[in-house]
């Protein structure tokens, strides 16, 4: 299984320019890697989001289990 790390760019990308109106299959299919644990990141990229008060913070607050701490696995 493959699992893909983000970093903030990633995210920014996503929300502000691949709207879920206009994609709705992208965002179907990254719902359900996140669901699957397929998609990770940091804590510190959630520092760098969270506080934004756009709905990419709101996203990262709801799904916080995707932040962790890195590991070498």
């Amino acid at each position: 299984m493959t699992i893909y790390v983000f970093d903030t760019g990633p995210f920014i990308l996503l929300f502000r320019h691949y709207y879920p109106k206009r994609f709705p299959s992208l965002w179907e299919q990254f719902h359900e890697m996140v669901a699957k644990s397929r998609v990770t990141s940091t804590r510190e990229v959630y520092k760098e989001l969270e506080g934004q008060g756009d709905a990419l913070s709101n996203w990262c607050k709801a799904n916080r289990k995707v932040f962790g701490t890195p590991t070498t696995e």
